[in-house]
């Protein structure tokens, strides 16, 4: 040790960090495929970064919105009680997304918002498509959609559809 062969603190110390970061992010990647509480970060992770939450947050000021958005999407998939409505619903998040009672006003409104600024075929290709592919699509995962969809309609979408999800809670 004292012949100087020994790596000195700060050296021992990356290495060390090193191996465990490596190891960590190793442990996390597994988890999150065979895990069915990552399903909807994993999908918003391989497709988009979920960085983006947190971009929109910076540029727009809502950090409070960007918070809840990525609760959302962190939340694990779960049935039981809808916590506005009171049915029993297989997936929470996508019952409040798309049918709960409780939210049919905000849920038009969000409609009548969108249909104004793309256009009625927009709106419709949109409904058209499954409850979690509109799920994802208001928690951010605008991919698919974008043939549909200028960039300068992009954030004005985003802030409709994380003003909408503000109402929903889990």
């Amino acid at each position: 040790m004292f012949t100087g062969c020994f790596p000195t603190k700060l050296q021992w110390k990356n290495i060390v960090n090193s191996a465990i970061n490596l190891d960590e992010k190793h442990q996390k990647e597994e988890r999150m495929r065979s895990d069915n509480d990552f399903t909807r970060f994993l999908r918003l992770s391989e497709n988009n970064g979920y960085d983006f939450i947190w971009q929109y947050a910076k540029y727009t000021g809502r950090l409070r919105t960007a918070k809840h958005v990525a609760k959302l999407w962190s939340t694990p998939p779960t049935s039981g009680n809808c916590n506005l409505c009171g049915h029993f619903v297989q997936d929470t998040l996508y019952h409040q997304i798309r049918m709960c009672t409780e939210l049919q006003t905000q849920r038009h409104l969000l409609y009548k918002r969108l249909s104004e600024m793309t256009s009625d075929n927009f709106l419709y290709t949109l409904l058209s498509k499954s409850d979690e592919y509109v799920s994802c699509f208001l928690l951010g995962n605008h991919e698919a959609l974008l043939d549909f969809l200028t960039p300068e309609h992009c954030l004005d979408v985003l802030n409709e559809g994380f003003s909408y999800l503000k109402y929903c809670r889990l």
